[in-house]
């Protein structure tokens, strides 16, 4: 296969290479990148992954996308250097498993994309540019953590996180505000979409374009791409496999990036078993599989918080997989009055077939302490409330699915950042020493307005560039 161009979701702007897809982020459209072709794996490829170390399954995944584009040595280092931990398979009874992709370096499931788009970021502007380039991420409350971690002191890349500063928990927000240097973190009014509406505002004005302006949220398919992984690792487990079948992947679903990675893993032939898509009251991409209606609402505040998200950008990549469209051009007036740019079907895809492959449900706060709190006392293991969420769905979905097929449900953080919520229904959780040292050191974090034109004169003013000076200095 010939190097794998991207393509615009909106259909309108140009293909472009990946480079230039990662480091744009987003199209001129205002759509999303997509790859033109889709690359496979065999089932040898998969079968020869059973019991390899995590770094050769990231190699295995990468390399359908970046031979070509860069050196197979430096793509074996990229998932060396980012992959250096465990995502462990751990039974949680029958044949319920949960996969923990809260071991990371910031406890959450966006570790593993977040490590690997700074090193792929890194090698393309050390190639090809001696300019800075701007990261700007929104965050609902665990990107903004791995970003920080995944691109703290990288050289030539300042980075600008913007997160909710009432719908993080302390430990979220240590994680990204304590650590200076090229990072700075916006303490926002406002729920995570309007935060991430200022960031795809910003990448589309000229006015900023000397900045460099590039994303880390999954609207960039850099961020999307590499949580394939977690689609992989069940696949290599023989408890899992016991059976010979596939399957089946339960998915708290916030901005839908995982989602998507998922879908996007059994496009590429890794499994041909069902996703299941766990929402918590932020619930649309549930209430479309329904209905057929894409109606955006109100966010409501969760103890899943990371998964408080009204309108998901990344609904519009799973619906051009089934050939539809999403376009992000109707106006909606939030019930505090604020009016905002949301997303509306352009284009029907085939819900028939979303409804074959992808099962949905939603679950409520009050559902998820009680499966959390069951699960601990039966079985003595612990969820957050986000895998407290996906542990639910599974529940729900258990009588009705293959009985010869597993389940596999996604812890995506760790438990020590919700203490509030787990001591609350009687469980104890330890935090672990990097959370500790998070939480002892200073916060650098900056209040700021809920408003995209404080944001541009931010930038525009010099300011920015000032902070960083004073953090480095």
């Amino acid at each position: 296969m010939d190097r794998i161009k991207y393509r615009d979701t909106n259909g309108i702007s140009p293909e472009v290479t990946r480079r230039e897809a990662i480091l744009n982020s987003q199209p001129p459209s205002g759509g999303l990148y997509v790859p033109t072709e889709i690359p496979k794996f065999s089932k040898r490829e998969i079968e020869s992954l059973r019991g390899v170390d995590l770094p050769e399954i990231g190699y295995c995944v990468m390399s359908k996308f970046l031979k070509g584009e860069i050196p197979d040595d430096y793509i074996q280092k990229i998932c060396e250097d980012a992959l250096n931990y465990p995502i462990p398979i751990e039974q949680v009874h029958n044949g319920v498993y949960t996969e923990r992709q809260g071991i990371g370096p910031t406890g959450a499931f966006k570790d593993t994309a977040a490590r690997i788009l700074a090193r792929e970021a890194s090698y393309y502007i050390q190639q090809e540019s001696d300019s800075e380039f701007w990261l700007l991420v929104a965050t609902s409350g665990d990107t903004g953590a791995a970003i920080r971690s995944g691109f703290h002191k990288v050289p030539g890349i300042n980075v600008i996180i913007l997160y909710p500063k009432n719908n993080v928990t302390e430990t979220q927000a240590a994680l990204m505000d304590r650590y200076g240097e090229n990072i700075i973190a916006l303490a926002c009014d406002g729920p995570f979409g309007d935060l991430q509406e200022i960031c795809m505002t910003a990448f589309s004005d000229p006015d900023l374009k000397r900045f460099n302006l590039f994303s880390a949220n999954s609207i960039n398919i850099g961020r999307a791409q590499p949580q394939i992984i977690h689609a992989i690792i069940p696949l290599t487990d023989d408890r899992v496999m016991e059976s010979g079948k596939d399957p089946y992947y339960v998915i708290p679903g916030g901005n839908l990036g995982h989602t998507y990675a998922f879908l996007l893993a059994r496009e590429m032939e890794a499994f041909d078993s069902n996703v299941i898509v766990a929402n918590n009251s932020n619930n649309v991409f549930d209430r479309f599989l329904k209905t057929g209606k894409y109606e955006v609402q109100d966010v409501v505040k969760t103890i899943s918080n990371a998964m408080d998200v009204d309108d998901p950008s990344n609904a519009r990549r799973i619906f051009d997989m089934f050939g539809g469209r999403l376009i992000r051009d109707k106006k909606y007036i939030t019930k505090t009055g604020k009016e905002k740019l949301v997303c509306r079907i352009d284009k029907m895809p085939d819900l028939e077939k979303m409804r074959e492959i992808i099962y949905s449900t939603t679950v409520s706060d009050e559902e998820t302490k009680k499966t959390i709190k069951e699960l601990y006392d039966e079985h003595n293991i612990i969820f957050e409330p986000h895998g407290g969420v996906g542990a639910t769905a599974a529940k729900r979905f258990a009588p009705i699915l293959e009985k010869n097929r597993k389940i596999v449900t996604m812890a995506t953080a760790h438990q020590g950042k919700f203490p509030e919520v787990l001591e609350e229904i009687g469980i104890q959780v330890e935090t672990p020493d990097y959370m500790k040292d998070a939480l002892n050191r200073p916060s650098y974090a900056i209040n700021f307005p809920n408003n995209y034109n404080d944001f541009k004169k931010f930038l525009l003013s010099g300011k920015a560039e000032k902070v960083i000076k004073r953090q480095k200095s």
